[in-house]
């Protein structure tokens, strides 16, 4: 199974063991099997690499945009004040860069399709929600809640507290259809906006809030499967369904509260 990584603020924390350049070399080790993690040389943050899929016939059917979403800004270097950093301008650049590369590949006139994946939501996650909350919670002209709950406290998303251009640069290439981060232990919304999706990771935290050990709504995975038409399927696994089987027995937790 080829696998790769995305790193997120607790990866390079202050009072950490190794900062970010450290933890992101230990998945370029050699002895790593079949590990597709990668550093873009000159791009801010580490880990931005992109994975395309081909199908039989050699041509590129997606790809997969890694991006390193950093820690905490330089004014709250400890994450107290949780201020979050942002995606950056050049690794926006990068990702342009990349996709018109990649459309040369293709033999659609249409923008080879893509999946991005970062860890800190970007604020459009949270103007997404706020925007049907604020309708009665119903779905409106740009945004429909596919599925999902923000179990947060006051249903927040934790993202950066200033604006970056990467979900206009998604609208403008036409390129990523998906856009999948995690973060929020708690929110798990699936929520289409201007046409994009915007959607969290099931969460397997055990740790971050009193009492979440005991909690099982948010624990599992995402399955996201991809066609050779390029279309995209996204589907979230809880961990508490009899069709998975552990190694060792679960726990007992609370589903549906």
């Amino acid at each position: 199974v080829y696998w790769t990584v995305t790193l997120g603020n607790h990866d390079s924390e202050a009072y950490n063991y190794y900062n970010r350049e450290a933890v992101a070399s230990m998945y370029t080790d050699e002895s790593l099997r079949r590990c597709l993690f990668s550093s873009a040389e000159g791009v801010s943050g580490e880990g931005n690499h992109v994975i395309s899929v081909r199908g039989s016939d050699g041509n590129v059917t997606q790809c997969f945009y890694m991006l390193d979403s950093h820690s905490y800004t330089d004014k709250d270097p400890l994450g107290v004040l949780w201020d979050y950093d942002n995606i950056k301008e050049d690794q926006i650049e990068w990702y342009k860069e990349n996709v018109a590369a990649y459309n040369l590949l293709g033999k659609s006139e249409s923008a080879v399709k893509s999946l991005m994946f970062f860890h800190i939501p970007i604020r459009e996650v949270q103007y997404a929600y706020q925007e049907y909350v604020n309708n009665s919670r119903q779905n409106t002209e740009n945004v429909i809640l596919i599925e999902g709950i923000n179990g947060e406290t006051d249903e927040g998303v934790y993202c950066p507290k200033t604006d970056e251009d990467l979900f206009e640069t998604v609208l403008e290439l036409g390129s990523t259809q998906a856009l999948f981060y995690g973060h929020d232990h708690l929110n798990n919304t699936v929520i289409e906006y201007k046409g994009v999706i915007l959607s969290y990771g099931y969460s397997m935290d055990y740790l971050a809030y009193f009492g979440i050990a005991g909690q099982g709504d948010q624990r599992g995975a995402t399955v996201i499967t991809c066609s050779p038409d390029s279309s995209v399927k996204i589907v979230h696994e809880n961990y508490y369904q009899d069709k998975y089987v552990p190694l060792y027995e679960k726990e007992e937790v609370e589903i549906g509260k």
